[in-house]
């Protein structure tokens, strides 16, 4: 997934999120992807940015 610049990826985190790729053709979930704690993540990442 491509985003314009790193501030654009870390201002759209959500704390909570469940991501699903959905394989139409054969009607099945190919994997799930959740997270809990983004938004400490997205502070994390941050400040490593930032100290760049």
């Amino acid at each position: 997934m491509a985003v314009e610049n790193v501030d654009t990826l870390l201002d759209g985190m959500l704390d909570q999120h469940r991501f699903e790729v959905f394989d139409r053709k054969h009607e099945n979930v190919l994997y799930i992807l959740e997270w809990s704690g983004g938004l400490a993540a997205r502070d994390k990442l941050r400040a490593c940015v930032k100290a760049k």
